[in-house]
């Protein structure tokens, strides 16, 4: 976003133009709208406090800070909630599950019961008795404006701490000065000799063209260990054709996950 406004802005594109929403079909469609007086704004974080649930603040010149985009305030009519693992309201800045509520929100579903694929929550539980709808996204806020940082169901659990496989994938291209996105999955795969996840990174193996895919996958392994804490990276160079994905694009992660137990 930084960079189209740079380019377009030289044209006269106002700054105000570019407005992050937050909105998902259950809720038909909108949730969450930026404020369209002002620049968007981003949240500079520590990236390994996430891993922790709290997105602590920190100089954007630090180089163990990530980036989180503000989408704004929860639309008029309407009631968000960030909740922990127990359905509680949690406060600002500590990071959980977005539930929403108002006269948009569907009721249910019209499948068989069971999980639903999108939001990975059973019909019977897609509520709560309050009316609230279950997401499975995360995010937090401040002040009343909301900030989404991942998918319940895609979270990676290393050693008792959740990461967030966008902000490792946007990390990981950064440090290899990718030319393109995505670029780069992260997925978790338990591992029962350590009792926990490993990650694994499937990287488009464009990205060492010209390069050594050894000095690559070292100066990658060293920035995960040195921002994150984390070791024992597993990776796998794959065409992009290789890559698993739904009719509109997207990463199938489930499938990625298969893919990778397969080898």
């Amino acid at each position: 976003m930084r960079e189209f406004q740079e380019t377009f802005g030289r044209f006269g594109l106002p700054e105000t133009t570019l407005r992050p929403v937050y909105g998902l079909a259950e809720a038909t469609l909108a949730v969450t709208i930026s404020d369209i007086g002002r620049p968007y704004s981003v949240d500079r974080v520590d990236a390994e406090a996430t891993a922790s649930g709290y997105a602590e603040p920190r100089p954007a010149a630090d180089p163990r800070t990530t980036a989180m985009m503000c989408v704004g305030r929860v639309v008029p009519g309407h009631r968000l909630r960030v909740v922990g693992a127990d359905g509680a309201p949690l406060p600002d800045r500590a990071i959980g599950e977005i539930e929403v509520s108002g006269p948009s929100v569907i009721d249910g579903y019209l499948e068989e019961p069971g999980e639903h694929p999108e939001t990975g929550a059973a019909d019977d539980r897609l509520k709560r008795t309050d009316g609230y709808l279950r997401t499975g996204d995360l995010g937090y806020q401040v002040d009343g404006e909301l900030y989404i940082t991942g998918r319940r169901k895609d979270i990676v659990i290393i050693s008792g701490r959740n990461y967030i496989p966008d902000q490792l994938e946007t990390f990981v291209e950064s440090v290899t000065a990718s030319p393109r996105t995505p670029a780069v999955i992260a997925i978790g795969v338990p591992d029962p000799t350590l009792g926990t996840e490993q990650l694994h990174l499937l990287l488009d193996e464009r990205l060492a063209d010209g390069r050594d895919r050894r000095a690559i996958t070292g100066q990658v392994s060293e920035a995960l260990a040195e921002v994150f804490g984390i070791g024992g990276v597993t990776f796998h160079w794959v065409r992009r054709a290789e890559l698993p994905r739904t009719t509109s694009g997207k990463i199938q992660r489930h499938l990625c996950r298969k893919l990778i137990e397969k080898q």
